[in-house]
């Protein structure tokens, strides 16, 4: 059996943003927080540290050999002390990030010092919510050169939103001229944006990161992905997919099932085969109310933290009705064994009865010729 030894990680920090899209995919915490209700769902905190997290990592994804983290959740720069942190304390890999950057220069500059853990950074242009503010742009252009220029691998990113497609693909040529490589990302929609299908013409632009090639889906190609809930209600679970969040671990819990493969149809449609399919407070489409979530087969907290003992339990039962049906297989065996015995003795009897016919034969033989050689010396005696 193969073993994986490459493993993307996504580990979460704080969701916050001083951006807010109307099209983040964490739309639905601003709403919550807004209305005063953001704790009905999201925490500020998360109830796993680093160094718990690379204990079960050690334990579980043991044949790791190769680890990308990419850090999900909020924005890095609004979350500046949690993120260095976590880039000071977890070993074993590089780290990936997705910022939006705006950020005060001594964020980057914090990330400049550490760019022996970083494997790359994306900066996200979001042209809707900045609207093409001078000064704005600028202090991105300034953040997007100073790292680049500081030897981390960087790309700008803008999503597709193909009535500004032609200024997207002005920025393109001029981040190009710039020497930093520059992304086309598909808009998914979400929070009452509505995904937008793409021309052929279109889907070309798209880089093919995003495109996620191939029957079995990966967010970074040749990677098992495991993606770790850290500050909902929910923290610490183990996630194989987001289109398909099938819970396959915990982190607090302390298990993890990896039989799961993530396949992905001809129509794109995503899906997570190989473990039982159990949702908790997370479902396609990332819309959760309490009301939707009745429709799910779902964990319960404590049914979460009983799922070791279940399957602990489960394995201890298969080996019980196997230790119950030893008898019964030793008693087949003898009895197979008595058989085989049986079967062994007549065949002797039958080896002894021809032995005795070969030795009764040998004599008749004997006989005759004792008898002609007298024939013969009688026949020689007459004739002399």
């Amino acid at each position: 059996m193969e073993l994986i030894s490459k493993y993307y990680i996504e580990y979460p920090i704080p969701i916050r943003c001083d951006l807010r899209c109307g099209y983040c995919f964490h739309g639905e915490a601003w709403e919550l927080d807004a209305a005063g209700k953001f704790e009905d769902k999201y925490t500020h905190t998360c109830p796993f540290t680093p160094r718990q997290f690379m204990k079960w990592r050690d334990k579980h994804l043991a044949d790791g050999t190769d680890f990308i983290y990419e850090l999900h959740g909020g924005e890095p720069s609004c979350s500046h002390g949690v993120v260095l942190e976590i880039l000071d304390t977890i070993d074993k890999g590089k780290f990936q990030l997705q910022t939006h950057g705006l950020g005060d220069a001594e964020f980057y500059e914090a990330l400049i010092k550490r760019k022996d853990k970083i494997d790359r950074i994306g900066f996200t242009y979001h042209r809707k919510a900045l609207k093409g503010n001078g000064a704005v742009d600028a202090k991105f252009a300034n953040n997007v050169l100073s790292v680049d220029r500081a030897g981390i691998p960087v790309y700008v990113k803008e999503l597709l939103h193909p009535d500004l497609k032609d200024v997207i693909l002005k920025n393109k040529t001029f981040w190009k001229s710039m020497g930093v490589e520059f992304r086309i990302q598909d808009f998914k929609g979400r929070r009452g944006c509505e995904p937008i299908p793409n021309t052929p013409e279109d889907y070309a632009l798209i880089h093919h990161e995003y495109k996620h090639y191939g029957s079995q889906c990966a967010c970074r190609e040749g990677r098992k992905q495991v993606l770790i809930r850290g500050y909902d209600i929910f923290a610490g679970d183990v996630l194989a997919c987001w289109n398909d969040p099938v819970v396959v671990g915990s982190v607090i819990d302390d298990w993890y099932n990896g039989a799961y493969v993530i396949n992905r149809a001809i129509d794109g449609a995503i899906e997570v085969t190989g473990v039982g399919k159990a949702y908790r407070g997370s479902y396609p489409g990332d819309v959760w109310t309490p009301e939707n979530e009745k429709s799910f087969g779902n964990f319960n907290k404590t049914q979460l933290k009983e799922r070791k003992v279940v399957m602990e339990e489960s394995v201890m039962n298969f080996a019980k009705g196997q230790l119950e049906q030893l008898p019964n297989t030793l008693r087949q065996i003898n009895e197979t064994r008595g058989y085989h015995l049986a079967e062994a003795e007549r065949l002797r009897k039958d080896a002894e009865q021809v032995v005795g016919a070969i030795a009764a034969y040998e004599a008749v033989v004997d006989v005759g010729e004792a008898a002609a050689g007298k024939i013969k010396d009688e026949l020689l005696k007459a004739g002399g």
